[in-house]
Order: structure tokens, then sequence, then C-alpha cells
């Protein structure tokens, strides 16, 4: 382009309407596979930093708590895309479809555990601690998680590492990110029970009041009885 000549006028039209078209190119629901492949680092992830969470315990631990969240909401934000390879294995038959939807509803009713006693809404469920089943139903998961992998391999490829893959992957990851923090704003705002958790997610229950101790890790464990003898 010679100096001083006037720009052609279509050009930053023309620029717009491409980052619009490459934009939504990266929105656009993926093939099947590159979508259980996001899923199951998803999946990995949020196993991960449920694990380290538990084991850590400590104020120095809350990083992996934040990051189970995220990684939960990028599940979330994976729905309208897993929907569609779930909708094509059923036109397919398989006998083990019902296999792959028990996995399907046991990984939401996880969602909606964690997500009810994160904000407080939900507390308990059948008079359970809504993180117990939330827990609980994570471990139960993970066996039809480990049949599910195996019984749908996929065999990586190098074009599976594409720059839009990257791309999505980023703008999931961005997206569950602020939903996370905003979700987390709104429990404060509003005033929720969440508000309060601690920082390992759970409530403080009976702190400096000997007549209601905090429960156990062990439901069955009986209390030990203490006999003072007398003088």
């Amino acid at each position: 382009m010679t100096p001083g000549a006037p720009r052609a006028p279509g050009r930053p039209r023309a620029a717009r309407v491409f980052r619009a078209a490459g934009f939504r190119r990266i929105v656009r629901p993926p093939a099947g596979r590159i979508t259980n492949q996001t899923l199951l680092v998803a999946l990995v992830l949020v196993f991960g930093t449920g694990v380290a969470t538990v084991a850590i315990g400590s104020p120095s631990g809350r990083w992996a708590a934040i990051a189970h969240g995220i990684a939960g909401l990028v599940i979330l934000l994976l729905i309208p895309w897993k929907s569609r390879v779930i909708r094509g294995g059923l036109r397919r038959g398989r006998r083990t479809r019902w296999a792959s939807l028990l996995l399907a509803a046991l990984i939401v009713i996880t969602f909606v555990a964690g997500l009810g006693y994160a904000t407080g809404l939900v507390r308990s469920i059948a008079g359970q601690p809504g993180l117990w089943v939330h827990i609980a139903v994570a471990l139960v998961l993970v066996p039809l998680a480990l049949w599910h992998i195996v019984a749908r391999r996929i065999r990586p490829r190098r074009s599976d590492l594409s720059r839009r893959t990257l791309l999505r992957a980023g703008l999931l990851g961005a997206g569950a990110a602020g939903l996370y923090f905003a979700a987390a704003g709104a429990v404060r705002v509003g005033g929720l029970p969440g508000a309060g958790r601690r920082f390992t997610g759970s409530y403080e229950t009976g702190s400096f009041d000997p007549a209601c101790p905090p429960r156990s890790g062990s439901r069955t464990r009986s209390r030990p009885s203490i006999r003072i003898a007398g003088g």
C-alpha cells in the first residue's frame, strides 16, 4: 500500500466479519471425539482437585477447592456439546447405552449435590449431608467412567492439539472461571449459607459447644463413654 494513500473503505468491516466468523468457528460444537476428550480432561481435573481438597485440609489448599469448582463448571458448559454426542449414540442402539446413561445421571447428581452444598441451598439430601452425597456418588461413578473410557476408546491424533482446540479449551476455562467467581460473589451478596463455608468447603458445626461435637468421618463409630471414678 502506498504511504498516504486512502485505505480501502471495506477493509475494516471485512476484518470484523473475519474475526466474528473465526469466533463462531471456535464456539461451534466440535467433533464428538474432541468433546469426549475435553470432557475426560475435565473429569480428571475434577476428581484430582476434589481429592486434593480433602487431603490438604488447610488454608493453603484453598486453590484446590477453587480449581475443583471451576473444573466442575467446565463440565456444565460442555453439556450442550455432549448432548449432541449422546443423541448420536442413542440412535446407534448399543446394548451398553443404559450404562452410559447411568454414568451421565450420576454425573448430574454429583454436580447438583456439590452445587447445592456449595451455595447452602441444599445442605442435606435424603437425610445425609450434601457433601457426603457428592463424594459418595463421585466414587460410585469412577468404575463406570473407567469402563466407558475403555469401551469408547479414542485414539489420539496430532490434529487434536490444533490451535482451534487450544483456543476452545482456553475459552471454556475462562468462561468457567468467570461463572465460578460470579456465583461466589452472588452467594456472598445474597447472604446465602454458602458464604460462611470454611476453606475446605465444609460448614462450621458445633464449635465451642461440647454438647454438639462435629461429626466424625465415620457415621457408624460409636461415641466412647467416659466414666469418672469417684474419690
